[in-house]
């Protein structure tokens, strides 16, 4: 501990003091495999002077990083006050932090992670009482876990979770995660919550969307999970898993997940390949106002996938497409002015939507503009300006 400096003992004092990190260097000078370090926050800030001007680092622990094969567990979160005692009446000679840590110490089979998690737990709910948050904080970078006195429990706590909750895991059923919290619910271990999470989230997934009252953030939330599964974000690509969550969120009305999964259907992507399926999502997806949905769906009638040919149809939704904005509705719409599908030829119409698409970044409207241009066809000759789409066309993605 440091005592406060008086004026003039300032430089002294942090002349005198040193960094965590230098005990680990020295410990590790001497062979140690594995470290335990346990630091207390400074009460008040010992650098800080009357002015409140402080000579030294902020208040309390500052995060520091922990080296390999050192484990450090801090009396408080980052920028929190490490509380000596509740109040005037509370006569525990020891600080909060440390009349958690003691019992925890003593305690027989707990690893230097369930160690840790018991002490979060006790100084969390203690501190609370009198509306103080203290968050005791830790960085682990020991391979494994370490049992700091044998006990009881002597097999390391934490190697049974961490093998249940891979099966629970590997599973992701409800039964799964039941069986796994029914074992482990009183652990403080944060796979317990991890598994709380999922089984919120398997709900989600089981209940029929009209079961649901569905908000905005809800819907929001099944097609992050979608996106999150179905295209590996931050997690192994389970697309399967990623087509349910984006179902979830087109049976809540959501237009992209409607015309996420017409596309899924479309390709067989995740699926079975069902151009029905497709063109009736895809159909969803337009009729609640998706662009993208409106050209999948003229594309649709055009080819004759899942529904009978109709290039009339095919433009209607085209140019529904064009007028909102979407720059490959434009394309496909000055497509069929060109071909004269579904409407009576007009390249100079063609021209006009292919310019709108290339000018909205449509590499495709691009090319065909540019081709225009140089041929003359349907618009007049321009091998500069023609030279300058085909160049933005090579640049374009």
């Amino acid at each position: 501990d440091i005592p406060q400096p008086v004026q003039g003992e300032e430089q002294r004092l942090v002349g005198s003091s040193f960094g965590a990190e230098q005990w680990v260097v020295r410990l590790k000078k001497r062979g140690a495999r594995a470290i335990f370090m346990v630091l207390d926050a400074c009460r008040d800030d010992p650098f800080e002077t009357e002015n409140g001007k402080s000579i030294g680092g902020p208040a309390g622990l500052t995060k520091m990083d922990a080296a390999e094969g050192v484990f450090i567990l801090f009396s408080a979160g980052v920028r929190q006050q490490a509380l000596d005692r509740l109040d005037d009446q509370d006569s525990n000679p020891n600080s909060v932090f440390t009349r958690s840590l003691i019992p925890a110490l003593k305690a027989g089979g707990l690893s230097q992670v369930d160690l840790a998690k018991r002490v979060y737990k006790e100084v969390k709910t203690t501190a609370a009482q009198i509306g103080h948050e203290q968050t005791p904080a830790y960085y682990d970078q020991i391979d494994g876990y370490v049992v700091l006195k044998e006990g009881e429990t002597t097999a390391l706590a934490s190697e049974p979770i961490a093998a249940d909750f891979d099966v629970a895991k590997s599973v992701n059923s409800k039964s799964g995660w039941d069986a796994f919290l029914s074992r482990h619910g009183e652990s403080s271990d944060m796979r317990v919550d991890v598994a709380k999470d999922k089984l919120k989230k398997l709900a989600m997934l089981e209940a029929p969307a009209a079961d649901q009252e569905v908000d905005a953030a809800d819907v929001a939330e099944f097609m992050r999970q979608g996106g999150k599964y179905f295209f590996g974000r931050g997690v192994e690509v389970d697309k399967s898993e990623g087509v349910k969550w984006f179902r979830k969120a087109a049976e809540a009305g959501d237009a992209k997940g409607m015309e996420y999964l017409g596309a899924i259907y479309e390709f067989g992507d995740g699926v079975t390949e069902d151009k029905l399926e497709s063109v009736k999502w895809y159909r969803s997806a337009a009729e609640a106002g998706n662009a993208e949905g409106m050209v999948s769906l003229g594309v649709m009638y055009r080819k004759g996938w899942g529904v009978t040919t109709n290039k009339s149809e095919a433009v209607k939704w085209f140019r529904k497409a064009a007028e909102a904005g979407n720059a490959r509705g434009m394309f496909n719409f000055g497509f069929m002015y060109y071909h004269g599908e579904g409407v009576k030829k007009d390249k100079s119409e063609a021209v006009k939507w292919y310019r709108k698409a290339a000018e909205a970044g449509n590499k495709s409207g691009m090319k065909n503009l540019a081709n225009q241009l140089r041929h003359g066809d349907g618009v007049a000759k321009n091998i500069a300006e023609a030279e300058e789409w085909e160049k933005k066309a090579a640049a374009a993605q």
